[in-house]
């Protein structure tokens, strides 16, 4: 044998030893089957719940171990999980769950720490026993599929078929309606998701709306209570309402007729009656003293007018109250023959009032400019005569 062969052999065994070395170490696991690398934990079940020898095993959704032996004991099954020396440390106070990997049934072992256990522990070791509770444990097939009958089995078979008619009826012919619906259906879900913020701020404040709503029960009872008797009011007067409703046309259509005849001349009326409301509104201060004092001259009239005639008698009141003097001071006096130019005239002269009781005098007594109303000045236009102004021209 050659050297070349020789050389070419040696490397073929170099790498088969190197290919078999990874396997072992990558695939196999070697070292930890070896219990060279990690350490083993004791999970007590009671009932395997569908795991496996060399299952994975999980920390937070990183695996980090494998199933090891499974064994029968008296109240259930006990495992050994392998953790692998590269793991990194896992809590000692854990929930342990047999879950479901997929839907064709693979299960692992997730270990899901209670509590987060900080930079102190305490962290899980070699030897350590791990209990798992039955409500962790995934059904098995059997008891699902036991269910699942079950379930089956209770539908009643010709409401079933009423249903399925009915959906086919439903829904034969109307591949456009679906598709329509289907394409709302999608666009209503982009808008709910493009105002997802709005939303959120609506259902965050809707507590404020909800409480506000609670604060006012009593006032919202009240309502109901007041609306249901009002509803029980219209309810014992519908013979009367619907009479009123069976005569409202006829009535409203005589309305309409007086309306049609009485509407121009009523119009041109109420034009003309504008000048006469200027000249109350100017004197609605004089007016207002008139209807104060009318009631009081009426009851005087009448106790005055009797059967007999006239009961009146003459009470001199020159003085009562006295006449206003003050204020009139720096007017100079004249003479009636004094015909020569005089002073000006002084028109600061003005009643001062001295007591409530004063007769005041004077244009200063008036009412100021502001609260007076000018009449407009022009020539009359428009009505002349009691026929024009209540519109018969």
């Amino acid at each position: 044998m050659g050297r070349k062969v020789t050389t070419q052999i040696a490397l073929f065994v170099l790498v088969a030893v190197v290919g078999l070395s990874v396997i072992a170490v990558r695939y196999v696991q070697l070292p930890r089957v070896l219990g060279l690398s990690g350490y083993t934990v004791t999970l007590d079940l009671p009932d395997t719940g569908g795991a496996y020898t060399d299952a994975d095993v999980s920390y937070r959704g990183v695996s980090v171990g494998r199933v090891g032996d499974i064994r029968l004991t008296a109240d259930g099954a006990q495992a050994d999980l392998h953790i692998d020396g590269s793991a990194p440390r896992i809590p000692s106070d854990l929930s342990v769950v047999v879950a479901n990997r997929s839907a064709v049934g693979e299960q692992y072992v997730d270990l899901r720490p209670r509590v987060d256990p900080g930079v102190d522990g305490p962290w899980l070791a070699a030897g350590a026993h791990v209990r798992v509770s039955a409500d962790q444990l995934p059904p098995s097939v059997e008891s699902v599929l036991a269910a699942s009958d079950r379930a089956i089995r209770s539908v009643p078979q010709d409401d079933l078929r009423t249903v399925v008619d009915e959906l086919d009826a439903a829904t034969r012919d109307n591949g456009e309606n679906l598709q329509r619906l289907i394409d709302a259906g999608r666009a209503f879900t982009r808008g709910a998701t493009e105002n997802l913020q709005v939303t959120e701020q609506l259902i965050d404040s809707s507590g404020t709306v909800l409480a506000t709503q609670e604060r006012s029960a009593g006032d919202i009872t009240t309502f109901s209570s007041n609306l249901a008797q009002i509803s029980a009011q219209l309810q014992s007067s519908d013979g009367d309402l619907r009479a009123l409703i069976g005569t409202a046309p006829g009535a409203a259509a005589q309305v309409q007729g007086l309306v049609d005849d009485v509407g121009a001349p009523l119009g041109v009326l109420m034009g003309n009656l504008v000048t006469t409301a200027q000249v109350f509104s100017a004197n609605s201060a004089g007016l207002q003293g008139v209807y104060v004092r009318l009631p009081a001259a009426v009851s005087a009239a009448h106790a005055v007018v009797g059967q007999d005639g006239l009961k009146v008698g003459l009470v001199t009141s020159f003085f009562q109250p006295l006449p206003c003097t003050n204020g009139y001071g720096g007017t100079t006096a004249r003479p009636p023959t004094d015909t020569s130019a005089g002073p000006g005239v002084n028109a600061g002269a003005a009643c001062v009032p001295t007591s409530p009781d004063s007769d005041v005098r004077g244009s200063q007594a008036a009412l100021a400019a502001a609260d007076r109303t000018r009449l407009p000045i022009g020539t009359v236009s428009g009505a002349t005569t009691l026929a024009d102004l209540l519109g018969g021209g």
